[in-house]
């Protein structure tokens, strides 16, 4: 059964069907590990998925905000930005990013 499990966390699909089970913080983190594996569509729907159930998740709005501007979509990557530091305006990371 754990076989079947981490086989189908590479698929859109199975992000779904995994993250449905996790925590925000659990998503998150396995969101985090996606995007610094390049795996920038399964990162996307994680990190939608927080945002869905806590809009003030600062952090996905930040990692968001990373995937926007590699996709090319810079005023998607400033608006997500700007809701991130909205959310924590004392986040040097995020005041330094724009």
């Amino acid at each position: 059964m754990g076989k079947n499990r981490s086989k189908h966390a590479n698929s859109p699909n199975g992000v779904n069907k995994l993250g449905q089970a996790l925590s925000t913080e659990a998503k998150f983190h396995l969101a985090l590990g996606f995007f610094q594996n390049e795996k920038i569509t399964d990162a996307k729907i994680l990190l939608n998925e927080i945002l869905l159930a806590d809009s003030r998740h600062a952090e996905s709005w930040f990692f968001s905000a990373l995937i926007a501007e590699k996709e090319g979509s810079l005023l998607d990557a400033i608006r997500h930005l700007e809701t991130a530091l909205e959310i924590d305006p004392q986040n040097l990371k995020y005041l330094y990013t724009i």
